[in-house]
């Protein structure tokens, strides 16, 4: 009888400590912009509007240049987006790059 309560308090205890422990979590947004303006802000959420449609949002600063300037054509011909959008996804995107 008694092994049986000593096994529910460790079992307890464990969950206890688990539970309390502190665990560091991610999330992934869209980096803001230093210098908010109408045309960034409407690029921020095209990006976060259509990127989120596939995957998870990168961070543009990961990324070179050049290597943005192919990514993305590449991925808005797979996601359908028009070139109007593309071009306001790539400046947004090229913005924060700079940053």
């Amino acid at each position: 009888m008694h092994m049986k309560i000593y096994f529910s308090l460790a079992a307890l205890l464990v969950v206890v400590i688990i539970g309390c422990s502190s665990t560091k979590t991610t999330e992934t947004t869209a980096p803001s912009t230093a210098a908010a303006s109408p045309a960034s802000d409407h690029g921020k959420a095209l990006y976060e509007a259509n990127c989120t449609k596939c995957h998870a949002l990168k961070d543009p600063k990961a990324f070179s240049e050049e290597k943005l300037r192919k990514m993305v054509p590449i991925m808005a011909a797979k996601a359908k987006i028009d070139a109007e959008t593309q071009s306001q996804i790539l400046t947004y995107v090229l913005a924060v790059n700079k940053q």
